[in-house]
């Protein structure tokens, strides 16, 4: 979806940024600490031309840019497929020319991502230029999705989700229902606790 966005002939698309240079706020912060949390904010967003990761840089379509000439384009366009191609036994291989948008006064970022949906609130207190759209997609396209990929072997990490136990534990820990209830995945991992703890260490 982020992709409609990019369309623009003007923008310049960062696909999950955050997901590959973490942050280290909460996923749901406070906006009283908006003052502590823009130290990390701002040097993120302001790096976001510069990188070249293929992850970040290589969302299919690409789309041809007003600030792209045809051959930079081409370029750019091998880049990626290379990067791509390297990344599959050399994981995190940057896109080795990437033409940046800033060069010709163009260039508003679009940043797509999952992970700080929780942080709007920080993210638009700090970016003040900012505009959020938050785009809502169906559970079942989700899990066909993440089904997809796993299949295909093209995510990141190759485990299947539903044996990342260290992610369900840390999306559980930021929500109310270990609060009120006392929920937890120990019954989840079929070795129980021993197990479950292993599995969250690694």
């Amino acid at each position: 979806m982020g992709k409609i966005l990019d369309s623009h002939p003007q923008t310049l698309d960062r696909h999950e940024p955050d997901s590959v240079r973490r942050l280290s706020m909460p996923l749901f912060p406070a906006l009283a600490d908006a003052d502590v949390d823009s130290a990390e904010i701002h040097p993120l967003f302001t790096d976001m031309p510069n990188m070249r990761k293929s992850k970040i840089v290589g969302k299919m379509p690409l789309v041809p840019k007003d600030y792209r000439f045809a051959p930079a384009f081409a370029l750019k366009r091998a880049g990626i497929l290379g990067a791509k191609f390297v990344g599959r036994v050399s994981s995190g291989f940057p896109v080795p020319f990437l033409p940046r948008a800033e060069r010709r006064g163009h260039g508003r970022i679009v940043w797509t991502s999952a992970e700080s949906l929780g942080r709007w609130g920080i993210l638009l207190d700090v970016l003040k230029d900012a505009v959020a759209i938050h785009l809502l997609r169906h559970p079942c396209d989700h899990i066909a999705s993440v089904l997809r990929g796993e299949a295909a072997r093209t995510l990141v990490d190759n485990r299947p989700s539903s044996d990342d136990y260290g992610l369900l534990e840390m999306l559980l820990a930021t929500g109310p229902a270990r609060r009120r209830h006392g929920l937890s995945l120990v019954a989840q991992s079929p070795l129980g606790e021993k197990g479950f703890a292993a599995d969250v260490t690694g």
